[in-house]
């Protein structure tokens, strides 16, 4: 049975709201409309078959099939459509139970923030559809454009994304802080214990890269052995500098690995700014100060400051 919308829809007939629910039915999409505090308004039978998820009031109960991974990204998100009214794309797994066994399926989300006539956030309303189907439908082999698959981090462009939006939602207030991080002895674990060895050592360092950070902060793996921390609402660069220091103690251990232990240590540069960045200069700013960080060897964190770098940050790729 089709859920009813929990408020009346106000100065809006009964046959134009049945006209919408009977088209939202109609789309091979999942549609979904959540007021700002989260509760759900509307939502048609397709959404319930791509999340599989059954019919529920919140948005937690819509969003119970995702993955435990995920959950940060999906919350980051709505935080930023429901109470900035910041408008993103993302690419959520979720687990659907299975005769056999269980099945991950990616499922992209669009979520669009609606907003009063006086420019305050009602609500957002979300299309989801199954990345899989979309793909096929199109002749592509599925993505994986959310997600390293070795680390289960961010990959390069969903971590892009992600900081653009922490950028865009800040509007004046607490800004993001970029962290790099390099490692310094991924090279000779590749060499001393293969490829393997060198893909179980970048796995821990992941793991313990999102055990350092808050649940809402981003951890993405942007190439090889580097990875970005994108921390939302910092109000300092003294409380960057303490979460780049917690990183950088927390790799600073030796790892056991399956057949030995390794020494780590990151070279790890961080960007801050109280003024509005953009992406670009923030990813510039860390990226000199990580270099920084190499060439002095110590493995402790390096800020970057306009008087430690004069002249314009070089431009990051």
């Amino acid at each position: 049975m089709q859920r009813q919308p929990q408020f009346e829809p106000g100065p809006v007939d009964r046959a134009t709201v049945d006209r919408f629910e009977r088209l939202a039915d109609a789309l091979p999409v999942g549609v979904l409309h959540v007021d700002a505090g989260r509760r759900i308004v509307y939502s048609n039978h397709r959404l319930d078959e791509v999340l599989g998820s059954s019919r529920s009031s919140t948005l937690d109960d819509v969003l119970a099939t995702v993955i435990d991974a995920d959950h940060a990204l999906a919350d980051r998100a709505f935080a930023a459509v429901l109470l900035d009214g910041v408008d993103s794309d993302i690419e959520l797994r979720v687990v659907l139970p299975g005769p056999g066994a269980s099945e991950v399926r990616s499922c992209a989300l669009s979520l669009r923030a609606l907003t009063s006539d006086h420019g305050d956030v009602t609500g957002a309303v979300v299309c989801v559809s199954d990345v899989m189907e979309t793909a096929t439908g199109r002749g592509e082999p599925r993505r994986h454009a959310t997600f390293d698959t070795l680390t289960r981090c961010n990959d390069r462009a969903s971590t892009i994304a992600a900081l653009e939006a922490m950028v865009a939602a800040a509007n004046g207030g607490a800004m993001p802080a970029v962290i790099s991080v390099n490692l310094d002895h991924f090279h000779e674990v590749n060499d001393h214990h293969g490829r393997d060895g060198g893909d179980e050592f970048l796995g821990v360092v992941a793991r313990r890269l999102h055990g350092a950070v808050r649940e809402d902060d981003l951890v993405g793996r942007i190439g090889g052995d580097e990875f970005l921390v994108a921390c939302s609402r910092i109000e300092t660069a003294a409380e960057a500098m303490r979460k780049a220091i917690t990183i950088a103690e927390s790799l600073r251990h030796e790892i056991q690995l399956k057949h030995t232990r390794v020494t780590s240590q990151a070279s790890i540069g961080v960007a801050w700014s109280s003024a509005h960045s953009d992406v670009a200069t923030l990813l510039s700013q860390a990226e000199s100060a990580r270099d920084e960080s190499k060439r002095r060897g110590a493995g402790r964190p390096v800020l970057f400051t306009a008087s430690l770098f004069p002249g314009p940050p070089r431009t990051a790729p």
